[in-house]
């Protein structure tokens, strides 16, 4: 309740009242306010006895009122004037002036202080008793003794003018704890609202070295735009390909597009699908041997300076290598940063593969690493944001592939307490346990319930056998160590060694909407459904001018399914009914040039593309 100001008075005023307005007690007569406000006031009535504490009537000014604004009395006469005080007179019992006391109101306190301090009598009152003079000069009949009123509380005689910034700061006080209780407090738990993004996207597209071989960019969508980083785009078209280009390809469109980067290099096959510019980054399985190099390729499409900086885990935990931090890239520049470089100016000798992570402190790039050596080539996309599930869809088959092939399956755990991690192969017959089958490395242990991972270490599991003779998913779930601990945030990625080439495929966010790819000759799409129910993929084949010529419905059931694309198509749409399908883009050869390439479709160019939204306090 708002407590009005008060206004100038004397000793025989009470606080609060126009004593020149002050109303009879007679039939149909206001009182006035003396001060703008929410105003409320019990009375007592001469002339009657009552109960203790049972007041006969109210009558209350409503918020923001303005002085001299009026509140009706009841119709009823009275016999004498209205009395002020606690020591008024009793007399003969009257009938009541006044209608009966709101009940909302029967809490309510008058804001004026009362009792000992209450002013004397005046105009013909009680003594002990101010009578409140009439309106107009007039004066009222002869009081009648009243009923001697019940000494007032602690809580009436309190000044609430006086004491008016102590209980504001109170009430502040009690807010603020409030909020902190409920911040603090564990409480249901209420999913990220999830905001359909619509509108174009960008990405860009790494480019090869031409003296080892041809590098070809394709891009299909609707419409989209390209050019190399910094250029002048192109007019909008529906496809493009252009091979050997003379810097990053940048690649401009709607939601649907698909833009695939391909080369044969040193007689092996690499590539993936163009990614939007990021903030973060994770590889996991990069060699940095003298058998094998690894690099980063960095490239920032935007207008101002972008600074990164590269972490390293081993299978012991962190790595510190110099040099890695805070690295300026400038305006449409592009970088390689060449890891095997910088592990050996800082002196580190490390045999066995590790795990990176790149964050950028400002600015974004389109970060892609590149692995090369006795092992095979490759161009690596990054893998999803860690989490506690993970799908890695298109694992190609490698038994009877020759000597030295290999399924190799690295996981890191990021957090900051031990992992308990299950591993699920999803096949075309449903769901195959390889958690544990195979040689683990790294310095991890493995139970009936899963591989255990210390915090901040990378380990290896070699998944060569233990897999089907056939083209699967991965599935990782990360559980709680401990009954009363947590599920850790994972990142995992494959590497697939198949004759002299090799191929990585990372793990994939869930594809949304859909999806138009450029199709290229003897390609599948795999396609895996780690859910509970079958999932439906409509593929639509348009000509080299974006006109659709076929279709094809596929019922996606839990595992995975193998589509051998249409060759002849230019493109192919693909649209997702029901959620949690991960796709990959597996070509056995490019040309005439045999080798091993998995393209994951995920981090860049879907339609429906879906963000949930989610409250940081790191930010503030």
């Amino acid at each position: 309740m708002t407590v009005p100001p008060r206004p100038p008075q004397s000793p025989d005023q009470p606080a609060g009242w126009d004593p020149s307005a002050a109303s009879p007690a007679s039939s149909g007569q206001p009182f006035r306010a003396a001060a703008a406000g929410d105003f409320e006031a019990t009375v007592r009535l001469p002339g009657r006895a009552l109960p203790p504490d049972q007041p006969t009537g109210s009558f209350r000014f409503p918020p923001n009122s303005q002085p001299g604004q009026t509140a009706p009395m009841s119709s009823e006469p009275t016999t004498g004037p209205i009395q002020w005080g606690a020591n008024a007179q009793p007399g003969p019992p009257t009938a009541s002036p006044f209608k009966p006391l709101d009940p909302a109101l029967s809490t309510a306190r008058p804001p004026f202080p009362a009792g000992s301090g209450q002013p004397g009598s005046a105009g013909g009152g009680a003594p002990g008793g101010p009578t409140l003079p009439p309106l107009g000069g007039q004066q009222s009949s002869p009081a009648s003794p009243s009923h001697s009123l019940p000494a007032r509380s602690w809580w009436d005689r309190l000044d609430w003018q006086r004491l008016k910034p102590w209980w504001s700061l109170g009430l502040a006080v009690i807010a603020a704890a409030v909020l902190v209780t409920a911040l603090l407090a564990p409480g249901r738990v209420v999913p990220d609202p999830v905001v359909a993004v619509v509108g174009e996207t960008t990405v860009g597209c790494p480019v090869g070295d031409p003296v080892f071989g041809a590098t070809t960019v394709t891009g299909v969508a609707d419409q989209l735009t390209w050019s190399t980083v910094g250029g002048t785009p192109s007019e909008l078209v529906n496809r493009f390909s252009v091979t050997d280009p003379a810097g990053v390809v940048e690649v401009t469109g709607d939601q649907s597009m698909g833009v695939l980067t391909t080369a044969v290099q040193h007689d092996r096959l690499v590539g993936l699908f163009c990614a939007p510019p990021s903030a973060v980054g994770w590889w996991d399985g990069v060699w940095v041997t003298a058998a094998q190099q690894s690099a980063l390729m960095l490239s920032n499409l935007d207008e101002t300076t972008a600074s990164v900086t590269v972490t390293v885990i081993g299978e012991t935990g962190p790595i510190p290598v110099s040099g890695l931090r805070q690295i300026p890239i400038n305006r449409f520049e592009t970088r390689t940063i060449d890891l095997n470089t910088f592990f050996r100016d800082a002196g580190v000798v490390q045999e066995r593969p590790v795990s990176i992570a790149l964050r950028a402190e400002t600015g974004r790039v389109v970060a892609s690493l590149r692995s090369q050596g006795e092992l095979g080539q490759d161009w690596r996309q990054t893998s999803v944001a860690p989490a506690a599930d993970l799908v890695i869809p298109g694992v190609p088959n490698v038994i009877g592939a020759g000597e030295g092939s290999s399924r190799l399956l690295f996981i890191t755990n990021r957090g900051d307490a031990t992992a308990r991690v299950q591993v699920l192969g999803l096949g075309s017959g449903g769901t195959i346990p390889v958690a544990g089958a195979g040689e683990i490395a790294g310095g991890a242990q493995t139970s009936a319930e899963g591989i255990v991972i210390r915090p901040q270490t990378t380990t290896l599991l070699d998944l060569t056998q233990a897999l089907s003779s056939e083209t699967m998913g991965l599935v990782l779930h990360s559980l709680p160590y401990q009954e009363d601990g947590v599920a850790q945030p994972l990142t995992a990625s494959l590497v697939v060694t198949s004759g002299n080439d090799m191929a990585s495929v990372s793990a994939q966010p869930a594809m949304a909407g859909g999806m138009r790819l450029p199709v290229v000759k003897d390609a599948s799409l795999v396609v895996t459904n780690p859910g509970q129910s079958a999932a439906r993929l409509v593929l639509t084949y348009r000509d080299d001018n974006g006109t659709p010529v076929s279709s094809a419905d596929v019922e996606a059931t839990p595992g995975t399914v193998s589509i051998p694309l249409t060759a002849e198509a230019g493109s192919v749409d693909l649209s997702v009914e029901g959620s949690n399908l991960r796709v990959a883009l597996v070509i056995p050869q490019l040309g005439a040039t045999a080798g091993l390439l998995v393209a994951p479709l995920g981090l860049g160019g879907l339609t429906g593309l879906e963000v949930a939204l989610g409250y940081d306090p790191s930010l503030g």
